[in-house]
């Protein structure tokens, strides 16, 4: 068995990489706008905790963007039962007491 060579990633490139992931849900993307190939990516997941931590938050973080726009979507789509009403007004949500 070989010895993995050790992957050296600063700490800008890792989070450049993770906001990135969140933004896109695509590690390929993200991989290529920092330079840096996928599989250093990878290999840095496998090996760094933290970084692995981080990747599975950006993950989420992808997903929800996902859903959210999915959800909007739907949302917005007039029913087609109701021909004669006018589509749905974009919904407008206070984040601020998410801290947002």
């Amino acid at each position: 068995m070989t010895k993995q060579p050790h992957i050296c990633w600063s700490a800008r490139d890792k989070r450049a990489f993770l906001d990135l992931l969140a933004d896109s849900g695509d590690p390929v993307a993200a991989a290529r706008q920092v330079v840096r190939p996928v599989v250093e990516a990878f290999a840095l997941r496998d090996s760094d905790p933290g970084f692995a931590a981080g990747w599975a938050r950006a993950v989420n973080i992808a997903w929800e963007q996902v859903e959210f726009r999915v959800l909007a979507a739907l949302l917005m789509q007039p029913d087609p039962a109701d021909t004669d009403k006018p589509a749905k007004p974009k919904l407008q949500t206070d984040w601020s007491i998410a801290g947002l």
